[in-house]
């Protein structure tokens, strides 16, 4: 896809018709037999210029309608998401919520698309809508058994919201407890940008402590990151040969 957005620059730079972009580009991405343009019609977003992004909207529409009216198989299914990811994408680039929820909500509202919104919302300069879409998408999370990387994104989003809108004790708060559940160098560097300077020697030995019974391929990471090598001896020592052999295969 990079060659292609280097058409796209060019073609611009060059003062090409708009609608024959578009339409280069979805014949691009109807031949593709081997997934080059998989994910050609979101990149593409990012590098459309306003007139180019209408007249890819407006082509991308029709193809969403068609793949709405395609209801009879797995084919349809496909292409309706497959579209509307697409379409969700200009929308974002046009920063406009209504037409962003139009298309989700006829295809189902996800976590992911509330973050969306929320991101929206803040270039908005509007944090506190910000704040309660990503606590929707919180909350459509938390009726799933596993944990994902979008739940972990989600919360880090909600946190620095939260600091914009001067509740950091509130963050702070909630990255504590994100890490005491997953102590790792990720929950580390996500606790510290919450605790006040002053602060930090007294949090650091609070989150070594909790991390003992952590994940030890977690720990490792983390141990190495914060320079505790004697913590991580101490730990590796009482680790079995089974622990051990369970980080990886070699």
């Amino acid at each position: 896809t990079e060659l292609a957005c280097g058409w796209i620059r060019a073609r611009q730079a060059g003062g090409a018709d708009s609608g024959e972009t578009a339409k280069t580009l979805l014949s691009w991405m109807d031949r593709d037999d081997y997934g080059f343009f998989q994910e050609l019609g979101s990149d593409a977003v990012k590098f459309l210029d306003r007139a180019g992004l209408e007249a890819f909207e407006k082509e991308v529409q029709g193809r969403f309608e068609e793949a709405c009216e395609n209801r009879d198989d797995k084919s349809g299914s496909y292409a309706r998401k497959h579209w509307a990811q697409v379409l969700k994408s200009i929308c974002a680039k046009q920063c406009s919520i209504e037409k962003y929820l139009s298309v989700a909500e006829r295809i189902g509202l996800t976590a992911a698309d509330c973050a969306e919104v929320a991101s929206m919302f803040e270039t908005r300069c509007k944090l506190d809508d910000a704040l309660a879409w990503i606590e929707r998408g919180i909350a459509m999370q938390d009726t799933k058994p596993s944990y994902s990387y979008g739940e972990q994104n989600l919360a880090a989003m909600r946190r620095a919201l939260l600091k914009k809108l001067g509740r950091e004790q509130e963050a702070l708060e909630s990255s504590w407890k994100e890490f005491e559940k997953r102590p790792d160098s990720f929950g580390y560097d996500e606790l510290m940008r919450y605790v006040p300077t002053p602060d930090r020697g007294a949090w650091h030995e609070r989150a070594m402590t909790a991390a003992e019974q952590g994940n030890l391929a977690s720990l490792i990471d983390l141990w190495l990151k914060v320079n505790a090598p004697g913590r991580l001896a101490t730990r590796l020592d009482r680790a079995s040969d089974r622990e051990l052999e369970g980080l990886s295969h070699y």
